[in-house]
């Protein structure tokens, strides 16, 4: 009878060592998904993983629950003879009750996460597909087949038998989740950016860094979590109130906020670190970079010390801005509809430095600004441009908010941005402004490359000279160009996420701050040989790490020719026709051909070599045609694979590539009969391929 009573408690504690391990794995790292990237550095933020795991807990102690309460009816039915013949029919109920509630139990939860779990989670980023769901049913079949094998002796083999699988399968995930996956992207040959033949490129050097840096703090003096925002400014600035904009994630968020930070909307500090040049005798030009969005508690405005650093040893003055109070939280998040909020407090922040007229106000030049912001910064500094002075920003649906001051705002930089487009309902264009674009080709965040809608809708009409930029760069993250963010995604998104050969941080916040000196050099200097930096991605080749960029670049003296229906062109051949011709009589301008050269953006959307003729015709007919190939060697397609697996998607790129032009330059010729009245694209020196060209027109480069 003991004998019979261990067997029984050892199928017990089998079923539910083996059942736990099988499904709590499944269950708990499925439900994980929705509360561990929420855990932060709040203590209020373990509360919803705490009772999480104690409802999943109850749950799987469920079925132990029942049969202990049948077990009690059943000896108190026997109590009067409990060793007799009944006792034996007591454990064997038991035994086959416990096992019968457990599988039952463990198939149901299976069925219902797998079939009746919504397909999208809207604002967790998970969407639940075929293998996922098969998964999870294979996992509830290991935990009931566990559960079963204790109803019969002759079934009690297949406990370790299901125990090992059901290792062996969970071990397999878990080593397949943590890698960094199989995919290596494509990797640049020789070929490719060669130098053009007969054009003579002087390669482009680093910027010199002559001055020393000095770090400073303002803001409130009374900031209760960051110490150097209460005991380290040199500046005390003054709060604003932003309630008129009436922001709210729900009232759970507004009191954790208030908690945390032991502030509100009615008292918003003005913080940030300032990196200024000493040794100067020159007033510096003000740069002020603005974070994205991330978990408020881990401070996004320091991951660009780097770039202060290297700006300020550069003659630069350079404010890092403080917003992390209204960045996400493990209590909610404003989904995007605090961004003009994010740009009002940018104005805020250059208002409150242009009143400064102690010693620090006198080494910064507010005549002089560009603004750098990056993910939902960069949308910010956009909108904060479009929002300088603009009467039309300031009578909207949240009240009266904009600075009627006009700052004088030179530049705009946005690193990889979202990009809403949209101002209450309002489009906006950013105009009149020097703008560069940095987008990261292995983006898992803004992975549809938003800010491509800016760059296109930027405009120049107030008749000074500005130029706009481009560079795109295949290898680097979205949060690649803040140091103090460690990946695009949480823990465990990312693990479902291609990790393999991307660019080191380092290496991809050096490029950053390469780009961004040579651009504002270009924009506040006028430094020729930066601006075509800035236009040829090539003349930094000897300076940065080997990998695929492309570049667009346009100036404000930029002549579209051809009229309508050259904007976008894709050709594909030999399937169809091979030669596109573009009647442009305005070559036949002295003024017009004097401006420069023959610019077009072509983007290569084969996965071989992609190469044309170009050919300029004059008016009787007589030509002269150059290779594409002599002025740059186009990269193949560039092609991408952001998830581990297409059937279980973190991210949904539209395609499996990204369209991102390539600006092209070609001498107009002067040995012609004449000048150039049509410009052909033959599409004859590759047997097939397929391209898009795009913005064709006379460019001073």
């Amino acid at each position: 009878m003991i004998e019979r009573n261990t067997v029984s408690l050892k199928s017990f504690f089998h079923l539910l060592a083996g059942g736990a391990v099988a499904m709590l794995v499944a269950e708990l790292c499925f439900f994980a998904l929705l509360f561990v990237p929420f855990i932060t550095l709040d203590p209020l933020s373990w509360l919803l993983p705490l009772l999480t795991v104690a409802f999943f807990c109850m749950i799987f102690l469920l079925p132990r629950m029942l049969v202990r309460g049948h077990r009690r009816k059943l000896q108190n039915y026997h109590s009067y003879s409990y060793r007799n013949h009944y006792s034996y029919a007591y454990r064997r109920t038991k035994d086959n009750l416990s096992c019968y509630v457990t599988a039952v139990w463990y198939f149901i939860v299976a069925l219902l996460i797998a079939y009746f779990a919504p397909e999208r989670y809207p604002y967790f980023e998970w969407t639940l597909t075929l293998p996922w769901r098969g998964f999870i049913l294979l996992e509830g079949f290991l935990g009931g087949l566990i559960a079963l094998s204790g109803l019969f002796a002759a079934w009690r083999f297949l406990v370790p038998l299901s125990c090992i699988l059901c290792s062996v399968v969970n071990v397999a995930v878990c080593v397949w989740l943590f890698s960094p996956g199989s995919w290596s992207g494509l990797r640049p040959d020789g070929a490719w950016g060669v130098s053009p033949s007969g054009a003579e490129r002087t390669e482009v050097k680093e910027i010199p860094s002559p001055y020393g840096v000095e770090r400073l703090y303002y803001g409130s003096g009374n900031d209760s979590r960051r110490v150097c925002y209460r005991d380290s400014v040199a500046v005390i600035t003054p709060t604003v109130d932003a309630r008129t904009f009436d922001l709210s994630a729900g009232q759970i968020d507004d009191i954790a906020r208030k908690l945390y930070w032991d502030f509100d909307a009615s008292q918003y500090p003005l913080n940030g670190v300032l990196f200024l040049p000493t040794d100067t005798i020159v007033k510096a030009p003000l740069v002020m970079i603005v974070h994205g969005n991330h978990y408020m508690q881990e401070y996004s405005e320091i991951g660009y010390e780097y770039l202060g650093d290297y700006l300020a040893r550069r003659g630069y003055a350079v404010a890092l801005i403080d917003e992390n109070f209204i960045n996400r939280n493990w209590s909610g998040d404003f989904d995007g509809r605090e961004k003009t909020l994010r740009a009002w407090l940018v104005l805020k922040h250059l208002e409150e430095i242009s009143s400064w007229t102690n010693g620090i106000g006198r080494r910064i030049d507010t005549d002089r600004i560009a603004l750098i912001g990056h993910s939902r910064g960069g949308e910010a500094v956009a909108l904060a441009s479009v929002m300088n002075g603009n009467a039309d920003f300031s009578n909207d649906s949240v009240g009266t908010i904009a600075i009627k001051k006009r700052f004088p705002i030179k530049s705009v930089i946005q690193l990889a941005p979202t990009a809403d487009y949209k101002y209450n309902g309002k489009g906006y264009t950013v105009e009149n402004v020097d703008y560069l674009l940095i987008l990261a080709g292995r983006d898992t965040d803004v992975f549809t490359l938003e800010g491509q809608t800016v760059y296109d809708n930027v405009k120049f009409t107030d008749g000074v000279p500005h130029f706009k930029s481009l560079q795109y760069l295949y290898s680097v993250t979205h949060s690649g160009f803040n140091s103090a963010w460690t990946a695009d995604r949480m823990i465990p998104y990312r693990l479902l996420l291609e990790q393999k050969d991307l660019m080191s941080p380092k290496a991809q916040q050096y490029i950053t701050s390469l780009y961004v000196s040579h651009f504002l050099n270009a924009s506040f200097e006028g430094d020729l040989l930066s601006r075509k930096a800035i236009a040829d991605n090539r003349l930094l080749n000897s300076m940065l790490p080997l990998d695929y960029r492309q570049s667009s670049f346009r100036d404000s003296r930029f002549v579209g020719i051809g009229g309508a229906g050259v904007d976008s062109l894709t050709v594909e051949w030999p399937e169809r026709d091979s030669v596109y011709r573009i009647d442009c009589p305005a070559l036949s301008d002295t003024t017009i051909r004097a401006k420069g050269c023959l610019s077009f953006d072509v983007t290569n959307l084969s996965p071989g070599k992609c190469d044309f003729t170009i050919a300029f015709i004059a008016a009787d007919g007589s030509e002269k045609t150059v290779a594409l190939s002599d002025f740059y060697a186009l990269p193949p397609r560039l092609d991408l694979k952001l998830n581990k697996i297409e059937k279980v998607r973190i991210v949904w790129p539209k395609l499996p590539y990204h369209l991102v032009g390539q600006t092209v330059c070609v001498p107009i010729p002067e040995n012609l009969n004449g000048p150039p009245v049509a410009v052909e694209f033959r599409f004859d020196l590759t047997p097939s391929g397929k391209a898009m060209i795009r913005d064709v027109g006379i460019s001073p480069f």
